[in-house]
């Protein structure tokens, strides 16, 4: 059993918990205080380097990546941030290599960039990416839905209509965090190598079997969407019909 010596998910009472991680997150939606690290790195290392391809930038999210990781290990185990940073890792190095990939055959996209700033503008892409997906998992999946609906039961008018509609909200979020995470398992099962195919061993018969990768990715992006669209949806008019039954439901405070 996984230690988990920081458990966000246990921080009395709810809006205490929604705060720790709403400035946890502050850093990612505003840039503070991450610019001001990054200058001050600049500061220390006075490289062109730095000042051309954003070192220091990336120097400051390493230090927030590190953070978020932290957190987020010691709050859900080792085992589910595993997960958590294998899905993020693919959305990441996906996004990344596309990005760059596009930027190579089309050179306007990187406008007055040179190969080595696309580089490295892609892989601070890649380390946002794995940054951000954890930190969201964690966001949405620190809060019980059934506790919420527990407590809304002992409420009446508005606020018992809003809560469960907030509840139903939230319970999506969770149930697409859940499905995101086993198509995961199912696509590493069927592709070990993670961004090709399994069974491609016709492509090396032409010298043009290589460009077999584009209707694959095409194919693949596509299959997630799908996949992750169905899955999602599939279980919502179950969980809309139990809100409506526990709306309907009269509580002692309804006199």
């Amino acid at each position: 059993m996984t230690t988990k010596f920081l458990n966000v998910s246990t921080l009395r009472p709810w809006w205490f918990r929604f705060l720790v991680l709403f400035f946890l997150g502050v850093p990612a939606l505003t840039g503070w205080p991450l610019n001001e690290i990054s200058e001050f790195i600049n500061q220390l290392f006075p490289f062109e380097l730095i000042e051309a391809g954003k070192v220091a930038d990336l120097a400051s999210w390493t230090i927030y990546t590190c953070l978020i990781w932290l957190v987020v290990i010691s709050s859900v185990g080792a085992d589910k941030f595993l997960e958590y940073l294998a899905a993020s890792f693919i959305i990441g190095l996906t996004t990344a290599l596309l990005g760059a990939a596009m930027r190579k055959i089309f050179p306007y996209l990187a406008g007055p960039l040179s190969t080595e700033e696309v580089s490295l503008k892609m892989f601070n892409l890649l380390l946002v990416i794995t940054t951000v997906t954890p930190y969201a998992f964690l966001f949405i999946n620190s809060f019980s839905v059934k506790s919420l609906i527990c407590k809304l039961k002992e409420t009446k008018g508005k606020r018992r209509t809003i809560g469960l509609h907030f509840a139903l909200f939230l319970r999506v979020f969770q149930h697409t965090s859940e499905v995101v995470l086993k198509l995961m398992a199912i696509w590493i099962e069927e592709h070990p190598q993670l961004i090709l195919p399994r069974h491609r061993r016709d492509w090396g018969e032409k010298w043009y079997s290589s460009a077999n990768i584009c209707p694959w990715f095409c194919s693949a992006v596509l299959a997630w969407v799908y996949a992750t669209m169905v899955h999602t949806f599939e279980p919502i008019p179950c969980m809309v019909d139990e809100v409506k039954k526990i709306d309907q439901h009269r509580s002692p405070l309804d006199g």
